[in-house]
């Protein structure tokens, strides 16, 4: 989606792809992906996630924290390029200064068909496309800086437009035949430094197939990227986009 902009507002572009395994998860295999990609990926750490997780009983709802799980980032030599492995899992994102589309199209179908080479799973069971967007408005996150960056905003009634300053609007645009889900969410950010009026603009498209056949993931992923693409393109003003130079 990168744009050819100087200073584009993308600020993380990942693809997050799960498998539907064929057998149990092996602690190996984080070692066996790693040989395969320490030429290209050789800067490595492992870190642990703890997800929440909430069940149903005969109490009710109860919420507690699910299993630790080890997460292994392998990143270039440049840190321009990570790839993240966990238990059925597979995340490549591209960081800062972004690559070309058709590059990180590449590297995702690369790191897809490695896994598959290396772990055999039976097929995907949700893939993930994510970018995400920091747009500074002004020198003050109003109403109407929003409006004269944004073609994609809530309607507030004028007698309220002056007193607007905190933002956020979340929707979910199921596509073609509902098997795909395109979210948005707009929302204003506390004040930064070089940032006083920082707008988070987030745009995920998400396959919901449950058993998606490895064959398509790569026109899935070029339907994905055209509509994040074209949703950004028209979400943004002409003053929006003059900033991003």
């Amino acid at each position: 989606m990168k744009q050819n902009f100087e200073n584009p507002p993308l600020i993380e572009a990942l693809c997050e792809i799960n498998f539907i395994p064929e057998k149990a998860w092996d602690l190996t295999y984080p070692a066996d992906f790693y040989n395969e990609i320490k030429l290209d990926f050789p800067l490595k750490k492992t870190k642990t996630s703890q997800g929440i997780g909430v069940a149903l009983n005969n109490q009710g709802v109860s919420i507690g924290t699910n299993r630790r799980t080890q997460i292994l980032q392998c990143f270039d030599k440049d840190r321009t390029k990570l790839v993240q492995l966990g238990e059925n899992i597979l995340v490549v994102n591209s960081l800062p200064p972004y690559m070309k589309w058709e590059s990180f199209k590449e590297l995702i179908i690369s790191k897809i068909n490695l896994y598959t080479k290396l772990f055999s799973p039976k097929s995907i069971s949700k893939i993930t496309l994510k970018y995400t967007n920091k747009i500074n408005i002004g020198e003050d996150c109003n109403y109407e800086n929003l409006k004269s960056y944004f073609n994609f905003r809530p309607e507030i009634p004028d007698i309220h437009n002056n007193n607007a300053n905190s933002i956020s609007m979340n929707i979910e645009i199921p596509q073609g035949n509902k098997e795909n889900i395109f979210s948005i969410v707009l929302a204003t950010l506390i004040k930064e430094n070089d940032m006083p009026a920082p707008v988070l603009l987030d745009l995920n498209y998400v396959n919901i197939n449950k058993q998606l056949e490895f064959i398509y993931t790569e026109k899935w992923l070029e339907e994905a990227h055209n509509t994040i693409k074209s949703f950004f393109n028209k979400s943004i003003t002409e003053k929006a986009k003059k900033s991003f130079n």
